[in-house]
């Protein structure tokens, strides 16, 4: 039994090692296509200018192509400093709603805004101005 164990432990770290690669490999694709996300609008837009943020998501709607909506007509309301946690199974559209926010994507109807003053619809404010104002932990 003992000299088994020790010639199938190399077979199990190896499985093990390559378990570990295939998900470092993932990872590292996914952060080649981040680095890859052009930062640049094709038109003119404003820089964002935030000192206090309201964040509000009204009205939106996103659907990814040929799919059904992952979000339909959905409003949310961050008032400046707080702190909110987006929860929920998995496909229920967390990381949409992160990615509708830093404009990765954009929502098929509705508007994001980031109020503060008078309020900037993001649609019209300057990519590189919105990721970095917004911080996410996850």
């Amino acid at each position: 039994m003992f000299l088994t164990q020790r010639l199938l432990w190399p077979f199990t770290r190896l499985a093990e090692m390559t378990d570990l690669y295939q998900r470092a490999m993932a990872s590292a694709d996914r952060v080649l296509d981040l680095l890859q996300i052009k930062t640049s609008n094709t038109k003119e837009h404003a820089q964002l200018i935030v000192t206090k943020g309201e964040i509000l998501f009204f009205n939106v709607s996103f659907s990814y192509p040929n799919k059904t909506k992952i979000l339909d007509r959905f409003n949310l309301k961050i008032n400046p400093g707080q702190t909110t946690a987006i929860v929920g199974t998995t496909g229920a559209g967390k990381s949409t709603l992160i990615k509708l926010l830093l404009r990765f994507y954009e929502p098929t109807s509705g508007q994001i805004f980031i109020i503060f003053i008078d309020g900037q619809d993001i649609a019209n404010s300057e990519l590189k101005s919105i990721r970095q104002a917004i911080s996410l932990v996850s």
